[in-house]
């Protein structure tokens, strides 16, 4: 619904109490086809040699438990929440959760999960802050995507919090 509008449901709601509704994220869904063609994908097709795209089967336990001790990274969007289940028990796939590394530490991921054969969603892309700037994140959706269309997938969804507005801003335009 809209500011102007109000649905017969959000009425029902309201008169059981509830808070009236709020934007808490947006939805965007891409074409894998669409994304891979257009102009600026091929600005992240390459990597400084400095980083290490793989996927995330090559972390090791003994990685992934120094994790757990960062704190760079926030509760909400670590790897250990949203690995092998997301958190509406849909299934990771594999072949799209990646890992990046920074001259060999391990400094972000991506988490893709499965929302039909032919429906991709990108759940989780986290990059150590201090290096957020290089367009990692950026690289690790190409990738992923990349990946996606090449194993048969169509389309890729994903959701933003509107609390990222630099995000939003992004993935609006």
């Amino acid at each position: 619904t809209t500011e102007k509008e109000v649905s017969p449901i959000d009425k029902l709601l309201g008169k059981m109490n509830w808070s009236p509704p709020f934007l808490r994220m947006t939805l965007f869904e891409f074409e894998c086809s669409r994304l891979l063609n257009a102009e600026w994908v091929e600005r992240f097709a390459t990597l400084d040699s400095e980083f290490e795209i793989c996927g995330w089967h090559s972390v090791s336990s003994d990685e992934f438990e120094k994790l757990v001790t960062e704190n760079w990274i926030p509760s909400e969007l670590h790897p250990k929440r949203h690995l092998p289940l997301g958190l509406d028990k849909r299934k990771s796939i594999p072949n799209l959760c990646l890992a990046v590394r920074h001259k060999g530490n391990l400094v972000g991921w991506h988490i893709t999960h499965e929302l039909s054969n032919l429906t991709a969603r990108f759940s989780v892309t986290y990059v150590k802050p201090s290096l957020q700037q290089n367009l990692i994140l950026l690289m690790l959706w190409y990738h992923a995507a990349t990946q996606a269309n090449t194993i048969g997938y169509k389309k890729i969804k994903m959701g933003v919090s509107v609390r990222h507005r630099q995000m939003m801003a992004f993935c609006e335009t």
